[in-house]
């Protein structure tokens, strides 16, 4: 889950002046920020050459004298309109990581404040791009017939095991993968007590982002 940030484009309504310009809001350090000019709302905008989706937002805001916000938006552009997604009302949690888990799909954000200290001040903002997970996957059958096993995956080079899981009655599983580039081979394994079949039944392989 990369947080993308520093690849946007920042705009703001206004800087409060020198060294606190909206860039400072997504240069990665929580000792740097924006600070706005005087006067609610305010607003920071994070812009993208293209469309992302995204599953988490947060925030630092370390609440300087003067620029304590209580009231803030968070929002994304859908093409046409800006979209809220967020609204807290009131606030006041200062010096820590305020995170949102978010789903939507846009090339823009919007960090907006409307009631507070005439000035906002944001140290960080951060915006986590969506990664599909990646599977291994596969379906486990004893003499031709479904049967439902422990599965477990091991990293190839070392032998440690990575994911373990188990398969549904039509004998398919799906279980973690680190990346996909890492071979992998896959056992799986008999938990009866008799008559146990345990099997290498993948080598080699690697998992699909789903």
């Amino acid at each position: 889950m990369p947080n993308i940030s520093s690849s946007a484009t920042p705009t703001c309504d206004s800087v409060y002046g020198a060294g606190f310009e909206c860039a400072k809001a997504i240069d990665g350090a929580t000792g740097t920020r924006w600070v706005s000019g005087s006067g609610q709302p305010h607003y920071i905008e994070l812009e993208w050459p293209a469309q992302h989706t995204f599953q988490q937002i947060r925030f630092w805001a370390q609440g300087a004298g003067g620029e304590q916000f209580s009231e803030y938006y968070i929002e994304h552009w859908d093409g046409a309109n800006w979209i809220e997604d967020v609204h807290v009302t009131p606030f006041s949690t200062w010096g820590e990581w305020i995170e949102h888990e978010l789903t939507f799909t846009t090339p823009k954000i919007r960090f907006r404040t409307t009631a507070g200290n005439n000035f906002t001040g944001l140290n960080e903002l951060e915006c986590y791009e969506y990664v599909p997970p990646v599977k291994l996957s596969g379906t486990i059958k004893q003499k031709g017939t479904p049967v439902q096993r422990t599965v477990r995956a091991y990293t190839r080079s070392t032998g440690a095991l990575y994911s373990s899981g188990a398969s549904g009655e039509d004998g398919s599983f799906s279980i973690d993968a680190p990346d996909t580039t890492t071979e992998m081979f896959i056992i799986a394994f008999d938990n009866g007590e008799e008559d146990q079949f345990n099997s290498l039944i993948f080598d080699r392989v690697k998992g699909v982002q789903q």
